[in-house]
């Protein structure tokens, strides 16, 4: 008797392990403008369950062994609306592509990592087991103190938030290099991610979430993380925006992570705009120039071929090429609107002014002119300089490695 209700339980055990192998699988693909997207968050919800993937570098995503019954899967990146759909997993797999259009935000930026394994410099590094050291300046960071909040019980927070640390460091990582300490800032990395956090209701401007959870190096601590929420504008209560893209096409930018990429992420944002936004695009290497003069949102096709236009060559005047963004932004000045500079370069500032401090006071003598400034960063070089640019204008900075 107790042989044969051994062998009825390892049969059952067995069907269940059976079941759980031959569960179906959920697959596909994100694609928006001009093809997959990378680093997009994956979520498959339904009664009990929450699984969540990123998209790799062919904007891939897969969830294994899912249980038979019905799931709203969610695909959000920053810079794009979110997409939604419900499906039933009953018994054959699941193949899904899934389309993200991007949204009109502060900045937008595409960042694609794709696999470095067909560079044999960064295979030989990773089977030797040594890291290649980068030559990237970053400013010093200093560590902060702990602080007694029995005694401070206020803090701040900012409406400028950058997420440039997250993706440097992953660029860095996947291309063999070491990274440098003050390459990491962790404010940054946590921003990077999107949270579902509530919005703000009853007229109240930010909804605030709180989760606290253990410390890893010290079980005798707590972590508390405080999310703050604002609103959402739709995008008919927008201002009009009047932009500048100050483009850097100097010879270090002659790279396919460096100004295809910024042109790529140029497209994004030309897409969405509307007829009373205004744009127009400056250039900037051994010498500074008007590559499209200010021109309607209603006219893509000029504003196109201009940033399709764009070719790299020449060493760099950042300081001039500031200048002349800031005039052209002034002289079309919108009242009440988004006034905007977006500067994007790999800030390599080799000839004018090329330390943080001169770039510090060149950007503080246009702060007041009521003209924001936005930074786009690509490559893994000279973070240092965009973040005191970004800093000094409160801008956003994005560093987007391919």
């Amino acid at each position: 008797m107790k042989r044969r209700l051994w062998l009825i339980v390892s049969l059952l055990v067995a069907l269940h392990a059976l079941a759980e192998v031959t569960l179906p699988r959920i697959e596909g693909h994100v694609v928006g403008y001009g093809g997959p997207i990378p680093g997009v968050t994956v979520l498959l919800t339904g009664p009990g369950i929450r699984y969540t993937r990123v998209t790799d570098s062919n904007g891939a995503f897969r969830f294994d062994a899912v249980p038979r019954g019905d799931y709203e899967i969610r695909a959000e990146l920053e810079g794009f609306a979110r997409t939604r759909r419900m499906v039933t997993v009953a018994v054959n797999d699941l193949t899904l592509e899934l389309s993200l259009h991007a949204e009109v935000t502060e900045a937008i930026t595409v960042t694609a990592l794709s696999p470095t394994a067909h560079d044999p410099w960064t295979v030989l590094r990773q089977v030797s087991g040594t890291r290649e050291q980068t030559h990237a300046r970053y400013a010093h960071v200093e560590e902060h103190a702990y602080l007694d909040a029995s005694k401070q019980r206020t803090t701040t927070f900012s409406i400028d938030v950058d997420r440039a640390s997250y993706a440097n460091v992953r660029g860095l990582l996947q291309s063999g290099y070491d990274v440098p300490p003050d390459a990491v800032r962790v404010e940054e990395m946590i921003n990077y991610f999107t949270y579902d956090y509530p919005r703000p209701s009853d007229g109240i401007p930010f909804s605030i979430t709180t989760e606290i959870a253990g410390c890893p190096w010290n079980p005798a601590n707590r972590l508390l993380r405080i999310g703050v929420q604002g609103r959402a504008l739709q995008e008919a209560d927008m201002a009009p925006n009047q932009l500048v893209f100050l483009v850097d096409v100097s010879g270090s930018m002659d790279e396919s992570n460096r100004l295809p990429l910024i042109q790529s992420a140029l497209r994004l944002l030309v897409a969405r705009l509307r007829a009373e936004d205004r744009v127009a695009i400056v250039v900037y290497a051994g010498e500074e120039g008007l590559a499209l003069p200010s021109t309607s949102g209603a006219d893509k096709s000029a504003i196109l071929a201009a940033i399709d236009n764009l070719s790299a060559g020449g060493s760099t005047a950042g300081g001039a090429g500031i200048e002349l963004a800031y005039k052209i932004a002034q002289q079309n000045l919108i009242p009440d609107g988004n006034n905007r500079v977006i500067l994007a370069t790999d800030g390599d500032f080799n000839v004018g002014p090329a330390s943080a401090s001169e770039l510090e006071e060149l950007i503080a003598r246009k702060r007041k002119s009521g003209i924001f400034l936005s930074v786009v960063g690509v490559g893994e070089q000279n973070d240092a300089a965009l973040e005191t640019l970004a800093d000094k204008a409160t801008a956003t900075t994005r560093i987007s490695t391919h």
